[in-house]
């Protein structure tokens, strides 16, 4: 499993999420769950590859992702919901 991000990822909701993705990504990274590889273009780009360990991770978080494709109409109504309280 791969998934390649802009240097500055954009358009992922309001602004620029890079403070909160890029951490994430690093700390999974150092603890050998993805590796990093950054291609040197313009514009530059990082790509992200599950390592071995990371593989592991594919059955248990398999019933949280069942349980979203299940239940994801709910919640998004629930969201909508609460989007026009506020």
């Amino acid at each position: 499993m791969k998934a390649s991000l802009p240097e500055r990822e954009r358009g992922w909701g309001e602004g620029d999420l890079s403070f909160v993705t890029q951490p994430a990504l690093r700390n999974l990274e150092r603890h050998g769950i993805v590796e990093r590889k950054v291609y040197l273009a313009f514009p530059s780009r990082v790509e992200y590859s599950l390592m071995p360990l990371g593989e592991t991770s594919s059955e248990p978080l398999g019933c949280p992702a069942e349980w979203s494709q299940t239940h994801i109409s709910v919640v998004r109504e629930a969201s909508d919901r609460y989007d026009n309280l506020i």
